[in-house]
This record gives C-alpha cells, structure tokens and sequence, in this order.
C-alpha cells in the first residue's frame, strides 16, 4: 500500500519558483493550517503579514494561534481590531 501524496510539497515547490505569489502562500498557509501544521502555517502567514498585510490574513494567523493552543498569542494580534466601526466579525470570534 502506498502513502497518499502529501499536498504540501507541490506549493512549496511552486512557491520557490514565484515566491512573491501572495495567493499562492496564503494556499500553503491554509492547507497547512488544515493539516495540522500549526507552526508551518504561522511562518506563512507572518511572511504574509510582512508582504501583504491585512485584516484577513491577522485574523487567520490568530486562528492559527487558538489551534495550536496559544491564545495569548492570538488576542495580541486581534485586541485592536474588534474597536473598529469596520470590524470584521471573525475578529469577534477570535476573541
């Protein structure tokens, strides 16, 4: 029986060959959230966070955060956003 073909490796290999390609790691970062690979994904989305920034991808990081049992983490990124008239409503979930 073989091993199912780890879903991660194509993007970091297509990360490397376009590694400004921002929606490209906000998909790794995302599916490694998803695969449990919580310190992974809080390496790409900081990288995000430093390229592209925005609410969102603060917000995923925090959730990020909550996963891998880190709250204190997560509500330093989100505290500021819940006093916004603009705030998005994940904000409020995260905290």
């Amino acid at each position: 029986m073989t091993s199912p073909p780890d879903p991660i490796q194509p993007l970091r290999e297509a990360l490397a060959a376009s590694p400004d390609n921002v929606p490209l790691r906000r998909h790794l970062a995302d599916t490694l959230r998803a695969h449990g690979r919580f310190d992974d994904a809080v390496a790409e989305y900081k990288e995000l966070l430093g390229t592209a920034p925005s609410d969102d991808v603060r917000l995923c990081l925090a959730a990020t955060y909550l996963d891998a049992g880190k709250a204190s983490h997560a509500a330093v990124l989100v505290e500021l956003v819940p006093g916004r008239a603009d705030a998005p409503a994940a904000a409020w979930a995260v905290l």
